[in-house]
């Protein structure tokens, strides 16, 4: 059976930190593995804990852009570990605000197994859901015309909730130059 690398659906709110499970699945004898996560922009990366599994490997993790993070880890004494779906790392990252919905990514994926034999896993990535609202207005000028001091003019306006989560909307004011 081909190794299989995945990341599922995740969904979060801004502000809130996010745990990742990445899962390596079907996979025996493993002594090495590489890879790159690409991270959704609208999450900050910010640390990881490992399995117990990878106690004896030598890990690195580095984030070599905002939206790459690289993943090396090698068995210290070659000592083969078996996977089959256990979490290998959680990542944590920061959610930021904005409402969006976006594929994970894994890249340049290497198995390394006993024996030195490679092999390329399959990749299965979700998506990630940052649920918020956004606030949108169709219409940005209105002309009222002139008003006189102390008299009042009503405008209907309308908004839009182009996000992911219930806009709640308690009042408006519009200021004047």
């Amino acid at each position: 059976q081909q190794p299989v690398l995945k990341i599922n659906n995740t969904e979060s709110i801004p502000g809130e930190t996010l745990n990742v499970p990445l899962v390596l699945d079907q996979s025996k004898d493993v002594i090495g593995f590489q890879f790159d996560v690409v991270i959704p922009k609208t999450l900050a990366y910010q640390s990881f804990t490992r399995d117990a599994k990878l106690t004896n490997w030598s890990v690195g993790i580095a984030l070599v852009n905002p939206q790459l993070l690289r993943i090396v880890a090698v068995s210290v004494n070659q000592s083969p570990q078996d996977f089959t779906g256990e979490a290998l790392f959680n990542l944590k990252f920061l959610v930021r605000s904005e409402p969006e919905k976006e594929k994970w990514g894994i890249l340049n994926s290497l198995i390394v197994k006993t024996g030195q034999v490679s092999l390329v896993p399959q990749i299965s990535a979700g998506e990630h859901i940052t649920r918020s609202p956004r606030i949108s207005f169709p219409q940005t000028l209105f002309d009222l015309g002139r008003i006189a001091i102390g008299e009042t003019r009503n405008q209907t306006v309308n908004i839009q909730n182009t996000g992911t989560q219930t806009l709640s909307v308690t009042s408006l004011e519009m200021p004047f130059p």
